[in-house]
């Protein structure tokens, strides 16, 4: 190629020796012979062009044009496929973002080789390459990241899945779980780099991937669920007082029931019964403030964290968060009570045990019930109990009232509470046999005094005191008439009966007395 590159040189250098005399002047191979170019609709490419592998020979500029361009679409429609699981998703190459770059200065170029500019000698042996060897041309391929993972994001979105864990409910005494189920979440960036890197080596070919993908394993699965069958811990109390009062017991105790806690995960009483308002379902009831029995929302509702609490002892599982009432209550022994105030007091507790547990409650026909389920991993030996041990009680004083908007007579009484000093063991036995004990709380219980309430009948306490004092004068006996001396006898007549003598009244306060 070169040797014949350099004849062919020598021979056209040596065909432009003409004689000055026969033209008039001299030209050299610099010489700039500017030809006057044909349109493009006239001119065409010479044979041996090719631009991003389309041959263009022999074609005009709008042809070559219109040529490429197909072809650069039908590459650019070329598939990616992608493969997630067992999901297949399908993209084209423009629709991630690839493209090329402007043809036109590519063949405006082509166009004008070896034609209309520059040397002879230049332009001759541009068209010797073409003859000898042809000429490729490739157009600038561009892919634009921003479009590539937004179009990614958006083909995957939905089709990916996120794990779900598994649940627990019970109904009609048996445990029912729901299978947990793996998600698979697609990583988008590592799915874009691979998708790049194909376009580096392998430019808008149809390829096939392997989306990026990461497992997602649910954190509560079925196999750790259907390890809660046995009971860890119950309790049962009475629910005394009002239908408000034991309807309040029995909401808080469904907001309750169904807690779930995993190993080390932790609950508060108050938090899952909620505020204890009308809105959230519950009414007016009895419950203590600052040491007395008053009507508020929500009242009932320590009796619920009260039932809990022992059953959480029963279990063994750690409480982080007790208190006492103000005052001893009748439901539980001292120290075994459990007080919560919005805000202030609470019953908090977590699952430190290695399997999960399910707590359940209710509440119904006056009794309120809490057991906690799990996997029971203590010996067969082992035997736990809770004792309350009263170190003070105090006796209850009497105070008496009187109320003149009462029916007169009319007797009300509220029962005491006594001073209380107590503390609640924890009592450990092995077959039998004690090895521990320890004292889990010492506890102290406001003193309340009984209120005998008397109805004065609108009297004040003196007037009704004064009228109970009053006592009416007793009727005189009848002076029998005097003994006059028997006449003669005659025929015999029954004597009348003696008058009656007079009686006290038969409650001298007036009106029977009520004892709630």
């Amino acid at each position: 190629m070169k040797i014949f590159r350099s004849i062919a040189i020598t021979a056209l250098l040596a065909s432009l020796m003409i004689p000055a005399s026969a033209l008039g002047t001299t030209y050299y191979a610099g010489v700039d012979f500017d030809v006057e170019a044909p349109s493009d609709e006239q001119d065409v490419m010479y044979e041996g062009l090719t631009v991003d592998g389309v041959d263009i020979g022999g074609m005009t500029l709008a042809q070559a044009r219109s040529a490429l361009i197909s072809a650069q679409n039908q590459v650019l429609s070329q598939q990616v496929t992608m493969t997630l699981d067992d999901q297949t998703l399908t993209m084209s190459w423009r629709e991630l973002g690839a493209g090329y770059a402007s043809c036109d200065g590519i063949l405006d170029g082509a166009m004008k080789l070896g034609k209309y500019h520059g040397g002879l000698i230049a332009r001759f042996m541009a068209l010797k390459d073409i003859e000898c060897e042809g000429l490729v041309y490739e157009t600038e391929r561009t892919l634009d990241e921003t479009t590539l993972k937004a179009a990614v994001a958006a083909k995957f979105e939905g089709m990916d899945g996120t794990a779900q864990n598994a649940t627990i409910t019970r109904e009609n005494g048996q445990f029912i779980v729901t299978p947990d189920v793996t998600g698979v979440v697609v990583d988008i960036d590592g799915t874009v780099d691979e998708i790049k890197a194909l376009y580096e080596s392998s430019g808008f070919a149809a390829v096939q991937i392997t989306a990026a993908a990461k497992v997602d394993k649910a954190p509560i699965t079925a196999e750790m669920l259907e390890a809660i069958q046995d009971q860890l811990g119950k309790c049962t109390t009475h629910v005394g007082g009002t239908d408000n009062r034991a309807f309040n017991v029995a909401h808080g105790a469904s907001k309750i029931n169904g807690l779930l806690l995993m190993p080390g995960e932790s609950a508060s009483a108050s938090d899952l019964m909620g505020p204890r308002e009308p809105y959230n379902g519950y009414r007016v009831a009895p419950q203590y403030v600052d040491g007395t029995s008053v009507d508020a929302v929500g009242g009932g509702v320590c009796q619920v964290s009260s039932t809990l609490y022992n059953a959480l002892l029963g279990a063994e599982l750690q409480i982080d968060e007790r208190h006492s009432h103000s005052m001893k209550v009748t439901y539980l022994d001292p120290s075994k009570d459990a007080a919560i105030a919005m805000g202030v007091k609470d019953l908090k507790f977590t699952n430190n045990l290695e399997y999960p547990v399910y707590i359940e409650g209710w509440s119904k026909d006056r009794s309120c019930t809490f057991i906690v389920w799990g996997k029971e991993t203590r010996p067969a030996g082992r035997e736990v109990t809770y004792k309350s041990v009263v170190t003070y009680e105090g006796p209850i004083a009497e105070v008496t009232k009187y109320d003149p908007t009462l029916p007169a007579g009319t007797k009300k009484t509220a029962s005491g509470h006594a001073e209380v000093r107590s503390r609640l063991e924890k009592i450990v036995k092995e077959n039998g046999v004690e090895v521990s004990r320890e004292t889990i709380s010492t506890d102290y219980y406001m003193h309340s005094a009984k209120v005998i309430t008397i109805g004065t009948g609108g009297l004040t306490q003196q007037e009704y005191e004064a009228s109970l004092n009053t006592t009416a004068a007793p009727t005189p006996t009848p002076t029998p008439a005097p003994v006059e001396p028997p006449a003669e006898p005659e025929p015999t007549q029954p004597e009348p009966p003696a008058e009656p003598e007079p009686q006290q009244p038969d409650n001298p306060e007036g009106g029977g007395g009520e004892t709630p």
